[in-house]
């Protein structure tokens, strides 16, 4: 398995293609965050003798540009795993690293990867959502809302279960402490 590390932004991907975990050896590689850059990154570890069923891509979960690598990724065969950014930069840190560029965070990806086996992320199934399609392509389900559209407008059916539920947990929270509160006085 080899392990590649993709720093994302919302123009580029920066990459390190992990050849031997002790040396930290690696090949880098920069494209666009676009789907002709993510097949251009693919085209380039097959010429490292690394093929898409032999990759393990680790990124970091970056609000929406992080989808599209994601998911072109996970659709040409690659094992994906999105990763929180508090954990690799404590993970970092452990390493000794300090120093922050996009190259660094790239190569800190690959090694958390190769050290840590992150579990492989797997996009959530169309069948999933209930709402009708949704208008821009950085979206995982149809019809799910981005941080610019109002709360009334539609929704993944998963999202709107846990908001229904938040009421009555506050509900029995605030019922628990009064009888808390009442028994110790």
């Amino acid at each position: 398995m080899f392990f590649i590390g993709i720093d994302v932004s919302k123009a580029k991907l920066d990459c390190s293609l992990l050849l031997d975990v002790a040396s930290s050896k690696r090949r880098t590689k920069t494209v666009a965050n676009s789907k002709a850059g993510i097949a251009d990154l693919l085209a380039w570890c097959t010429k490292q003798h690394a093929a898409n069923h032999e990759l393990h891509a680790i990124l970091e979960g970056t609000g929406v540009y992080h989808e599209q690598a994601a998911l072109a990724l996970t659709d040409a065969g690659v094992t994906v795993s999105i990763v929180n950014p508090a954990q690799v930069k404590d993970f970092g840190r452990s390493l000794g690293i300090r120093t922050k560029t996009d190259g660094v965070d790239s190569l800190i990806l690959a090694r958390y990867g190769a050290l840590l086996s992150p579990k492989p992320w797997h996009p959530p199934s169309q069948g999933t959502c209930s709402a009708s399609p949704a208008s821009t392509p950085r979206s995982y389900c149809p019809g799910f809302t981005t941080r610019t559209q109002s709360p009334g407008k539609s929704r993944c059916d998963r999202h709107a279960s846990i908001d229904s539920s938040i009421p009555l947990g506050l509900h029995r929270l605030s019922k628990r402490t009064a009888s808390q509160t009442s028994t110790r006085h």
